[in-house]
């Protein structure tokens, strides 16, 4: 078993002392028409200036990244979002919207929250990039020696806006203080990372195969 996988295998045999659940929306209106080579921008946590939750995303995302994609780690994102403030101010918009019901039963699109010009600015931001995982919110608390906590993020397609899905997890470790914590997010990042392999990733590469 080579490093990468190892490493892989440890983040999840961590979910074996967790108890999980949470919300799910997946996009049915979702057409999957990427190019062969794209591009996956990593959001960074908005509001969280630690750096831990942008290198522990970074990890498990690009552990068994395939050839043809190509990332935009989060740690360069959140420096460009500090240089421009205008950027930051759209990521921002995109990040606190929540999706209306009518709009998930015709299709949640970026264009529900965000005008051409805006869109346009954090298409730049990004590098172009084809799709974009989000971080909606993280929280963690503590209680005796138990961790609790939870996670949501988005998958957009950012070529028309398209909102792919928007997942949240709620899990608890037996473990408490730092140790409790870092456990969990590496948990809840190594969940997001099996949603975006599972709803994005393997249909992609079974797309590009068939």
């Amino acid at each position: 078993m080579n490093n990468k996988r190892l490493i892989r295998f440890l983040l999840l045999f961590s979910l074996a002392s967790l108890a999980c659940g949470g919300g799910f929306y997946l996009n049915k209106n979702y057409t999957l028409e990427q190019p062969d080579n794209y591009t996956l921008a990593i959001m960074p946590l908005y509001g969280d200036t630690t750096g831990f939750t942008d290198s522990v995303f970074s990890l498990t995302f690009t552990l068994d990244a395939p050839a043809e994609e190509k990332l935009l780690p989060p740690n360069e994102i959140r420096f460009r979002l500090f240089l421009n403030e205008e950027f930051n101010g759209i990521y921002k918009k995109i990040v606190i919207y929540d999706h209306s019901k009518e709009e998930k039963k015709s299709g949640p699109n970026l264009k529900n929250c965000l005008n051409n010009d805006e869109i346009i600015v954090f298409q730049e931001g990004v590098d172009n990039a084809n799709i974009i995982i989000v971080p909606i919110e993280l929280n963690v608390g503590h209680f005796l020696n138990y961790t609790t906590g939870n996670f949501r993020c988005r998958l957009y397609d950012l070529n028309n806006g398209d909102l792919i899905y928007d997942k949240s997890n709620d899990l608890n470790v037996n473990l408490g203080g730092e140790q409790g914590r870092r456990h969990l997010v590496l948990a809840m990042f190594s969940i997001a990372y099996s949603d975006y392999n599972k709803y994005f990733l393997d249909k992609q590469i079974y797309r590009l195969e068939d």
